[in-house]
């Protein structure tokens, strides 16, 4: 490993906290989620916990388009929730129908590569329970302010 590369995951995952809980930073439910998206990708049960805590913000947020990438790889990776490739996939629909807040273009391009990656890998059974989900997600997205 390059010095670089090398992380302090406890520091990421520290800093995800002081955005959560509003500890001298303001609140911000989005960028505390994607840190402990990124700190629990590098296999921090901590962070993993953490996105279980708060799930349901996160999922409010999804909602209001600028989680629906770290939802989706939530879902993917069984970080923090049951791990389910069908949702992820939906979450990842519903971000190419009704966009990312966040909308950069590097993002939204890996965004679509994982979509293409993630269709393959789905069974029948999957695909058609991520349509169900997705369409459920587009009423209830429908429904937000």
């Amino acid at each position: 490993m390059k010095a670089e590369e090398l992380v302090d995951v406890e520091a990421i995952r520290e800093l995800a906290k002081c955005f959560q809980f509003a500890l001298g930073l303001e609140r911000n439910v989005a960028t505390a989620a994607r840190l402990h998206v990124k700190t629990a990708m590098m296999g921090d049960l901590a962070s993993q916990g953490n996105l279980t805590d708060y799930r349901q913000e996160i999922e409010n947020e999804a909602f209001a388009g600028s989680l629906r990438a770290a939802l989706a790889t939530m879902y993917e990776n069984g970080l923090g929730v049951e791990k389910s490739l069908a949702v992820a996939y939906a979450r990842l629909m519903v971000g190419r129908q009704l966009g990312f807040k966040d909308d950069d273009g590097p993002v939204r391009d890996e965004l679509y590569d994982r979509d293409l990656t993630m269709y393959m890998d789905l069974t029948s059974d999957e695909k058609t329970e991520a349509w169900a989900l997705f369409e459920q997600c587009e009423r209830v997205a429908a429904k937000q302010p």
